[in-house]
């Protein structure tokens, strides 16, 4: 697979982690201030999302 060189390397992976967890953060602030129902479920899908990126490592080498 393509991103296992990516996912691997422990240096690159660990700073695209930090960026995602950021991202992360900064959503968690945004719902905070979300007043509308349709603006929360976006950032939680969001959420969502970027959690399912911290999980890519795995996937691609296979594990649960």
């Amino acid at each position: 697979m393509n991103l296992k060189p990516f996912v691997n390397d422990k240096e690159m992976w660990q700073a695209f982690k930090e960026e995602i967890e950021t991202r992360i953060r900064m959503a968690h602030r945004s719902l905070e201030q979300h007043k509308e129902y349709g603006d929360l479920r976006a950032t939680q899908g969001n959420i969502e999302a970027l959690r399912s990126l911290l999980q890519l490592r795995e996937k691609v080498n296979g594990g649960n």
